[in-house]
């Protein structure tokens, strides 16, 4: 919690993930008081997204903090849509980033086979955790494949994660099992929809059909390259086009 303004919530992925919103953080707190937490993480409990949802309320409170900007990507979307449709009114705006409808993902028959198979297949965290990478990196041999390898590993490290697969169970793959293209006309506040036009885990396609039913969108944001963390590796392109979002809810107000 730092800096002065509007405040902006970024919501994380997971534990030991916040870096990849460093650069995004690093440039929003020189004109808004910028928000960010550690997330639970627990192995041996199913955290759903109402419970997710449910840790911001409760640190939004704490900080007394009655509306904010939201800024979010991949699972943090997960949680934040959850409390944009529960709670609308918290909502000054909101940047998601990179988060499928449940209906397109399935048609993905590989991830939907990977995802019930995965779960009876014994994987070591070493494999687990390449996989994860991987498949965030868009190959192996890139520096991102090696720091994303890393951030992944430092989950680990948190009190109540001792397994990457049975976290990964637990903590993100039961995230993503709803339909996020239900009940979108509630979430009337300001939206701007981002994705990377090589993310292998969400489609273009996917995002459009949520762009689409937003009754307040301000726009489909395609990012050139960057994968999955987008948000760190094209960091430039993606304040460019949050600034201007800004600028936009600005000049409305005036």
């Amino acid at each position: 919690d730092i800096g002065h303004g509007e405040p902006i919530i970024f919501v994380p992925i997971c534990r030991g993930l916040e870096a990849f919103d460093s650069l995004l953080l690093q440039h929003f707190v020189k004109t808004h008081r910028v928000i960010t937490f550690e997330r639970r993480e627990n192995e041996d409990q199913i955290l759903d997204r109402q419970s997710r949802a449910g840790d911001i309320k409760q640190i939004l409170d704490y900080l007394n903090v009655k509306k904010a900007h939201f800024i979010s990507h991949s699972s943090g979307s997960v949680a934040t849509t959850t409390l944009a449709l529960e709670l609308p009114s918290l909502f000054l705006s909101y940047v998601w980033m990179s988060l499928s409808p449940k209906p397109v993902m399935d048609l993905v028959w590989w991830k939907k086979l990977a995802a019930r198979l995965s779960h009876y297949i014994p994987f070591p965290d070493d494999m687990v955790t390449k996989i994860l990478a991987s498949t965030c990196a868009g190959g192996t041999t890139s520096l991102l494949y090696k720091r994303c390898y890393e951030q992944f590993m430092s989950v680990k490290k948190t009190e109540g994660v001792k397994r990457i697969k049975r976290w990964f169970e637990h903590n993100v793959w039961t995230l993503i099992n709803y339909d996020w293209s239900i009940g979108l006309e509630k979430l009337t506040m300001p939206v701007l929809v981002m994705n990377s036009d090589n993310d292998t885990i969400n489609s273009l396609q996917a995002m459009t059909i949520i762009e689409k039913q937003l009754p307040n969108s301000y726009g489909y944001k395609i990012v050139q390259g960057g994968r999955h963390f987008f948000q760190y590796t094209r960091s430039e392109q993606v304040i460019q086009y949050i600034e201007e979002f800004y600028a936009k809810l600005e000049n409305r107000k005036n």
